[in-house]
């Protein structure tokens, strides 16, 4: 599963290529492509450093009569909307990196930030299921993904990127000192 989420996580790093690829680059265009990168960066950040080997021991710990709840529950049903989130937010970024300094269109806005929260919700029910803690502080960062689309709209990509990296630093560090 860790593999799979890599793969899909790659996606949106190759979208921000596919994304730069038709536009002149400019100075303007790096600070896009860093943002787009500490983007997907957070969203590994999310998984990898903490949550994946404290799954591994959870379900090792636990008794072999609960172990494929667990394992179709967070595996399976939490993993849906980690993927499809990290699908929607590679759109987003392909579409609204080239014209970072520009409004977005809905799509591209809700793409980017319906992407994150999607990504959040499905790792807040992955910990849920998993019995890791604190699960507080994603459900918080998802609705705040959810508030970036209006700034897409109405100011500019690089807006909304900014406050998504943003969003998803100070969860993972509410978390780091919270657990």
């Amino acid at each position: 599963h860790g593999l799979l989420l890599i793969v899909a996580l790659g996606e949106s790093v190759v979208a921000i290529g596919v994304g730069l690829g038709h536009v002149p680059l400019e100075a303007g265009l790096f600070f896009a492509a860093v943002l787009g990168l500490s983007l997907a960066c957070g969203l590994w950040w999310t998984y990898f450093v903490a949550d994946a080997d404290h799954a591994e021991r959870e379900m090792a710990n636990a008794p072999s009569d609960r172990r494929f709840h667990l394992a179709i529950n967070a595996y399976f049903y939490a993993y849906i909307p980690v993927l499809l989130g990290v699908v929607a937010t590679a759109a987003g970024l392909e579409e609204s990196i080239g014209h970072v300094t520009e409004t977005l269109d809905v799509g591209p806005a809700l793409a980017l930030g319906g992407g994150v929260a999607m990504y959040l919700v499905g790792a807040l029910a992955f910990r849920r299921v998993m019995h890791l803690r604190p699960v507080a502080f994603r459900g918080a960062a998802a609705a705040v993904a959810l508030a970036t689309i209006p700034l897409g709209i109405e100011h500019s990509a690089a807006a909304q990127l900014t406050a998504l990296v943003a969003c998803l630093a100070v969860m993972l560090i509410a978390e780091d000192r919270r657990s």
